[in-house]
């Protein structure tokens, strides 16, 4: 894979592209691969709205009250504030209750039964896959990996901390922000 033979490039930036960064860590190892600055405070943003789900569902207003009176002036910022609205406000197509994941330390997602999905749909023959549902009926959830456990712990600890006062709302949803949303976990 090569660019332009005549090209000298040292540094690129990007915009947070997983694939991207790949490419040139591999390819292209002496250039240095940098993050967009505005891209990763809208990302930051973005996860502190992801953060909503992890407080009390009586908190969560207060804290999107507090998230948009200190919103960054990014371009496009009210439509993504708007899309968050009408997606998952209080009178939309996903309340706040269906996603309201406070002390929740179950499963939160789904990743591990689009796999057994996936395991399924290589297996067409039909009695194949009805006795791969019976052997899935009543099996216990995936044990979770080690740095889910982590997650899950820090998660404790910081809704322990928010119960007792020691942090106030908005340094809640910037932490957890952080911490949970920083690597999709797989439950």
């Amino acid at each position: 894979m090569h660019f332009c033979p005549t090209w000298r490039l040292r540094t690129i930036t990007i915009d947070f592209e997983l694939g991207v960064s790949n490419v040139f860590t591999k390819h292209y190892p002496s250039v240095i691969v940098r993050g967009c600055l505005f891209h990763f405070g809208q990302s930051l943003f973005r996860k502190s709205f992801a953060a909503l789900s992890l407080l009390p569902l009586n908190h969560m207003l207060q804290g999107l009250q507090c998230l948009t009176s200190t919103r960054p002036e990014y371009p496009n910022i009210q439509g993504f504030l708007d899309y968050y609205h009408n997606t998952y406000g209080p009178f939309s197509k996903f309340p706040p209750h269906m996603y309201n994941l406070y002390r929740n330390i179950t499963p939160r997602t789904i990743n591990y039964l689009e796999g057994r999905h996936s395991r399924m749909k290589k297996h067409e023959q039909a009695l194949a896959s009805i006795a791969r549902i019976r052997d899935d009926m009543g099996a216990p959830t995936p044990k979770h990996r080690k740095n889910k456990v982590v997650t899950d712990e820090c998660l404790m600890k910081l809704w322990k901390r928010y119960d007792n006062g020691r942090i106030d709302i908005t340094s809640f949803l910037k932490a957890a922000g952080l911490r949970y949303f920083q690597h999709p976990s797989r439950s």
